[in-house]
């Protein structure tokens, strides 16, 4: 298979991406996400999916229930995360005051 080469059009100095600069990086990640792309269109042509398989419809009511899941981990998510954040500022409170103590 033939990877077809991209070209970017010129761009000004301070608008340049490293990865849109034309480099063996560029060209490696461009060559794999094409590469990938092939195998998933022939993933797709060679084993389609059956037609006996069917998605549901989610029952009603459940829009609220995952609405309040989702906003009950995203609430504990960042709970957490702030309290990790300010906790070890707590934990070095009392060896400060125990160097003060001995200095």
């Amino acid at each position: 298979m033939r990877v077809k080469q991209f070209s970017f059009a010129p761009r000004r100095e301070h608008e340049t991406i490293f990865f849109l600069e034309d480099s063996p990086t560029r060209r490696f990640f461009v060559r794999k996400l094409l590469y990938w792309r092939y195998l998933c269109e022939r993933m797709r042509k060679d084993f389609p999916m059956p037609s006996s398989v069917r998605f549901f419809e989610p029952i009603s009511g459940t829009a609220i229930l995952v609405s309040i899941l989702l906003s009950a981990a995203s609430f504990g998510l960042n709970l957490l995360v702030g309290a990790l954040t300010f906790v070890p500022a707590l934990a070095l409170g009392p060896v400060v005051e125990h160097l003060q103590m001995l200095g």
